[in-house]
């Protein structure tokens, strides 16, 4: 194994889930070129209704419409990403994959694992770290990060199947699939199941019509962390592996506050749109939960007899007449259906 960012002419591509891992790695002193995969892919679309459109421009079309970013720089961004780890790959560099057990990452794994499929890699000189912790943690130093580095294994070729096999599960809506990797060992892959579980109860539960996080953040509201920001710490704090960042948790108040009939008021009764720069203040704004939302909460009825909504929830697309429910631990298509789902 090479402990050096450069021997003879070989370099040293860190792959990261965004700008503190990309940080945590550079001060324990871990040398080399750091690339941040840091697309929310827990949200949006992996696939479109015209084949000719690429998965960055899909992508990029929903991070400008989620206001994170506009298209043509999310777009410029994704390609230039993918760019540096095809030149990477085609130069024999050491490329280290940094993949810790949130399901952000997992889903980034599965991205990369796909993207090397497709382009027909060589992987001989393509490694990965497993990190049962968040990066960057508290939990971890230097010497922890110098120790996971020199003990770094080869990507194998099953992992790649494993991977492209989830992969393309997700892309094509395959719910049963779904249950079934959530279900079975994988190979290499040694955090994926745990967040193939985690994903699927970002789905609507049977029982109310609300993902976990939304039911969470309901619960945060009426037991007194009424803010976005509070609602925020009480959420993650009872994540087993927290995953989701502000953005994303932001976002879904603003669902929760927006929707025709709202779960949540705000106190000036007004939807918040807390992801905009110019809505930043709202962001310690007093929340309430509406009587629907108390309802629901207690389940007496079901958000989504009240709620037709459109999302998309790593890759799968849900709309009115096509969802799928959280039941018993696998994802069912819902009763109400207009017609049959895969």
């Amino acid at each position: 194994m090479r402990g050096c960012a450069i021997l003879g002419n070989i370099m040293t591509l860190h792959i990261t889930n965004g700008d503190a891992a990309s940080s945590a790695l550079s001060d324990a002193e871990i040398k080399g070129t750091m690339l941040s995969w840091d697309d929310v892919l827990h949200d949006g679309p992996y696939t479109s209704f015209y084949p000719e459109r690429s998965f960055n421009e899909i992508r990029a079309d929903f991070i400008d419409m989620s206001g994170w970013e506009s298209y043509s720089k999310a777009l410029k961004r994704l390609n230039q990403r993918d760019k540096q780890l095809q030149q990477s790959i085609e130069a024999k560099d050491d490329i280290v994959i940094w993949n810790t057990h949130e399901l952000f990452d997992q889903l980034h794994l599965l991205n990369i694992c796909h993207n090397m499929s497709q382009w027909q890699a060589d992987i001989s000189q393509v490694y990965i770290v497993f990190l049962p912790q968040l990066l960057p943690s508290s939990a971890l130093c230097h010497d922890d990060l110098q120790e996971a580095y020199q003990n770094r294994q080869p990507l194998s070729v099953e992992q790649i199947q494993w991977s492209q096999r989830i992969w393309l599960t997700l892309c094509s809506h395959q719910h049963q699939g779904l249950n079934q990797l959530s279900q079975i060992p994988l190979a290499g892959l040694p955090f994926m199941q745990n967040a193939l579980k985690r994903l699927m109860q970002e789905f609507p539960w049977a029982q109310d019509g609300l993902s976990l996080t939304e039911r969470r953040i309901l619960e945060a509201i009426d037991s007194g962390a009424d803010t976005p920001v509070k609602a925020f710490k009480y959420v993650r704090e009872r994540e087993a592996i927290p995953f989701m960042g502000d953005v994303s948790f932001f976002d879904t108040i603003t669902r929760l506050t927006s929707a025709p009939e709202s779960l949540v008021f705000s106190k000036s009764q007004q939807p918040l749109s807390l992801s905009h720069p110019a809505q930043k203040q709202s962001l310690h704004q007093q929340l309430k939960v509406s009587p629907l939302g108390h309802q629901i909460l207690s389940r007496r009825k079901s958000w989504l007899d009240h709620n037709p909504f459109e999302r998309w929830i790593g890759g799968f697309q849900l709309c009115p007449g096509h969802y799928w429910e959280y039941i018993e631990g696998e994802l069912r298509p819902y009763a109400n259906n207009w017609g049959p789902l895969d």
